[in-house]
């Protein structure tokens, strides 16, 4: 089976797959298990096959390269930088986790429908709020 037929054979079953999920036809949680174990196998399968395909882009001397259809683009991972072993770092982290609960617990009183002042009297500054979307864990039982 070529590439594109994969492919296509693939998409065409996930659309017939929402389309009865719409229609309702198949029940939306048992579709959303089901593309969600597809997505971890995949998931799993591309991290097998990272390590090889990194080797095999080294092949290029360029940054940017196609193959069979594909453009790749090869990037240097990100540097990251730990302050956690710094002691300066640590008390002013300790701080910050201070003064975030205490704005925290102000957010939450004044939800409550209380006001609340800093020991000085002002009313105190309240930290800006958002909200994750909703989800749905998923776990299959044996």
């Amino acid at each position: 089976m070529s590439k594109d037929l994969f492919f296509d054979t693939r998409a065409a079953e996930v659309a017939a797959l929402i389309d009865r999920v719409e229609r309702g036809e198949r029940r939306a949680l048992t579709a959303y298990a089901e593309i969600k174990r597809h997505k971890e196998l995949y998931t799993d399968a591309e991290k097998e096959v990272f390590d090889y395909a990194l080797e095999e882009a080294g092949q290029y001397s360029d940054n940017t390269f196609s193959e069979d259809g594909f453009e790749f683009t090869k990037r240097s991972g990100a540097t990251r930088y730990s302050f956690k072993h710094i002691p300066e770092w640590q008390e002013a982290n300790a701080k910050v986790k201070e003064i975030e609960e205490r704005y925290k617990q102000v957010y939450k009183t004044v939800s409550k429908g209380v006001l609340v002042a800093s020991a000085d009297g002002e009313e105190m500054v309240l930290p800006e709020v958002s909200h994750n979307k909703d989800s749905i864990s998923v776990k299959e039982k044996y």
